[in-house]
């Protein structure tokens, strides 16, 4: 399967996969996220199991239980940073510069032990 997007992403969020769509097939969502600085996005899902990876620029990331500020300048010469997540999970992206950001998604359907123990 080939994904094309010829228009530049607009900012916010855009669904390049939708698993309720045409992608079915794909179990997942999968879209880019464009922020220009200073804007925040939250995402919480009570069943979706999310990613995050930063494509090009720079972001403080915040979750339960953490946080992180990661910087990417380009795609090609530098490694990228992902955030993952459990279903249930809150996460706020704020943009320290414009930045575009792939976001993954996927429902999972068994209940996850948090109490840590295997």
């Amino acid at each position: 399967m080939q994904i094309s997007h010829r228009a530049p992403f607009a900012r916010g969020y855009t669904p390049l996969v939708e698993r309720r769509g045409a992608e079915a097939d794909m179990l997942m969502d999968f879209g880019i996220l464009m922020l220009d600085v200073g804007t925040v996005w939250k995402d919480r899902s009570p069943a979706d199991e999310r990613a995050w990876v930063l494509s090009a620029g720079s972001v403080h990331l915040s979750w339960d239980g953490g946080e992180a500020t990661v910087s990417r300048p380009d795609r090609f010469d530098h490694d990228p940073w992902c955030l993952s997540v459990s279903a249930g999970c809150a996460v706020e992206i704020r943009a320290a510069e414009d930045s575009e950001i792939c976001r993954l998604a996927t429902e999972i359907h068994h209940a996850i032990d948090r109490t840590g123990a295997a």
